[in-house]
């Protein structure tokens, strides 16, 4: 199943794609358990490469025949949290609120993909305070995490928390290492305390404005070593 997810996020070519949901189809058509390793994978490839082709209906087809084959033979833990990480991707992408997606518990989560997955799912069911918590200790112990820092953002934009939204919204892009992006947002996020003290407190207004001074700083330090790029290609 891993080696079928790490195929599909090399970012096949739309051939590789169809081949994929073809030798799914295949074996979702096929009246036995689909309960051997070979299908099980191509089975998790299908699912995956239907999703990326936005073909909702198919993947949940191709999921369904996926557990139906495991639940024959014992699994250990990780595949059936894997099966279920899977389901919530599907529900996720097709737009639809994941079934008890409000009663996920992601305060002792510790694997990334599950960690954002399950942070997506827990903002479609309106639960976002337990997002922000949890994120900003992520954060906090991995902060070039761009994607985490954007589901923070939005955790705390849902709760009316503008600068930190504003805040983790440049974390991200600091992240990405597109410091004057960052350094526009933390801009904003000062002017908007200013404007509208209401919208943070005083831990909020210093925090961003020690990142401001930090990553102007690093601003300048790029524009400087670009300068000398140009220098040394002339």
């Amino acid at each position: 199943m891993m080696s079928a997810r790490a195929r599909v996020l090399s970012e096949p070519g739309a051939d590789s794609l169809r081949a994929m949901t073809v030798e799914a189809q295949r074996i979702a058509a096929n009246a036995g358990m689909a309960s051997d390793a070979r299908s099980v994978g191509a089975l998790y490839a299908g699912v995956l490469a239907a999703l990326k082709s936005r073909d909702f209906k198919n993947a949940q087809i191709y999921s369904d025949k996926l557990r139906a084959g495991l639940v024959v033979q014992p699994i250990d833990s990780q595949v059936s949290k894997s099966l279920a990480l899977l389901q919530l991707e599907i529900a996720l992408e097709a737009g639809q609120v994941p079934a008890d997606a409000g009663q996920i518990d992601i305060s002792k989560t510790t694997t990334r993909a599950a960690l954002l997955l399950q942070s997506r799912a827990l903002l479609s069911a309106g639960k976002p305070k337990d997002v922000a918590s949890r994120l900003s200790t992520w954060v906090t112990d991995h902060p070039k995490d761009a994607a985490a820092w954007r589901l923070l953002a939005m955790a705390y934009s849902t709760q009316n928390l503008t600068a930190r939204a504003i805040r983790a919204d440049a974390e991200a892009q600091v992240a990405e290492y597109d410091y004057p992006a960052a350094l526009d947002r933390f801009r904003a996020a000062q002017a908007m305390l200013r404007s509208n003290p209401a919208s943070g407190d005083f831990i909020d207004a210093s925090i961003i404005d020690m990142r401001a001074r930090q990553v102007d700083s690093l601003v300048r330090e790029q524009a400087l070593q670009d300068k000398l790029d140009r220098k040394l290609q002339q």
